[in-house]
């Protein structure tokens, strides 16, 4: 009986070794910062999916949203304090089923250049994000530092110049950024974490992210996610009728230590809350799965 499994069992061992060849210990030695090359361009491709499903009384609706979006990252300068980087958006797909008889919409910015309907309304939505120019500086840590904007005139003439520029301010920007690219670790942590604090339908919630240095395969060092969503704070509207009954965020990032920059990663954030309306209880459920690679 041993012989007959003694060609898998070496083989199982050659590839254990082989593993072993490419795995350092955990965190060992590592110190994540960023190292950009001036005239270097990236591509940054993000992929997030959104499911929610509501259940009133013993019915269920069931809604989906997918963003598929192309980010160039062109790195001007590069200087002691960090890197001068111009974002543009090259390209954005949106996807949306809808329950029962609605259908589904769709909008692609690289082929459709003249939407009409539905995916015309899409496409006016996400004008100002796919015209913009935005010009940030960040350190190696990861920090934005500072951050401008250049705006077509078209959509300043359309009102919505203002709005855009509330959103690519530094705070704003860096939060954003740090939900695909968190804020790196000093030289000797090998444990750190981030809060913020959000405003959402249910009231002030706090997200609190924890992240930890794993191992060391193939050349890339991968980072542990868990995270929690706690309420903060209610209105007395909020207080009688919604709930947050659970919250967590779990995934994995892997950062290129050698090449200095992230490579992929996965995250899934989970919301189940409840809420009533004329005595009647319902109960949603949200899974958001945010993936992204990026390209040299």
């Amino acid at each position: 009986m041993c012989n007959r499994f003694t060609a898998p069992s070496v083989l199982f061992a050659l590839f254990l070794m082989g593993s072993v060849a490419t795995v350092t210990a955990q965190g060992q030695d590592a110190n994540l910062v960023w190292n950009l090359k001036a005239g270097e361009e990236l591509t940054l491709e993000l992929r997030q999916k959104t499911d929610t499903v509501t259940a009133v009384e013993k019915k269920l609706i069931r809604v989906s949203l997918e963003v598929d979006a192309d980010l160039l990252w062109r790195v001007l300068s590069v200087d002691e304090k960090g890197f001068d980087i111009l974002q543009t958006v090259t390209g954005m797909t949106v996807k949306m089923q809808l329950p029962d008889k609605d259908g589904t919409l769709e909008y692609d910015s690289r082929v459709d250049e003249n939407p009409r309907g539905s995916a015309r309304t899409i496409s006016l939505a996400l004008q100002p994000l796919l015209a913009a120019k935005v010009r940030m500086k960040m350190d190696r840590r990861g920090n934005v530092t500072d951050v401008s904007t250049e705006l077509d005139e078209e959509i300043g003439a359309k009102g919505q110049s203002e709005s855009l520029r509330e959103l690519f301010t530094p705070d704003v920007m860096s939060e954003m950024l740090a939900q695909v690219f968190p804020v790196l670790p000093g030289q000797s942590q090998k444990n750190w974490s981030s809060s913020v604090q959000r405003e959402l339908p249910l009231g002030k919630v706090n997200m609190k992210t924890d992240y930890a240095l794993g191992a060391v395969e193939n050349g890339l060092t991968a980072i542990d996610v868990k995270g929690q969503l706690k309420l903060v704070e209610q209105d007395k509207a909020q207080q009688r009728t919604l709930r947050l009954d659970s919250a967590e965020i779990i995934g994995s990032l892997h950062f290129d230590q050698d090449a200095g920059r992230f490579r992929k990663g996965d995250v899934q954030q989970t919301v189940v809350a409840e809420s009533r309306e004329q005595n009647m209880l319902i109960r949603t459920k949200v899974t958001s799965r945010l993936r992204f690679v990026l390209h040299d």
